[in-house]
């Protein structure tokens, strides 16, 4: 069976809670504990945008609030 995307929000939310909870029971707060885990992932999401070339960028640009404008000054369009 296939999860639905309600589900998979479900679980996410639930191991999110679960962690958080720990966390303030082992009392971590130092945000910066996750600073290495938070750059590696990211960079890893960023590779995989910039593989798609041109057209993959622009989507998540755009899906990021980057305006039209800045992405044509970017390329140097007018």
């Amino acid at each position: 069976m296939t999860e639905t995307l309600l589900e998979k929000a479900l679980k996410r939310a639930v191991a999110r809670e679960r962690i958080l909870e720990w966390a303030e029971a082992a009392g971590c707060s130092d945000s910066s504990a996750l600073d290495d885990l938070v750059h590696d992932v990211m960079s890893s999401k960023a590779s995989d945008i910039n593989n798609h070339g041109v057209p993959g960028q622009v989507k998540f640009l755009l899906a990021e609030g980057v305006s039209e404008a800045e992405i044509q000054e970017t390329l140097g369009g007018d």
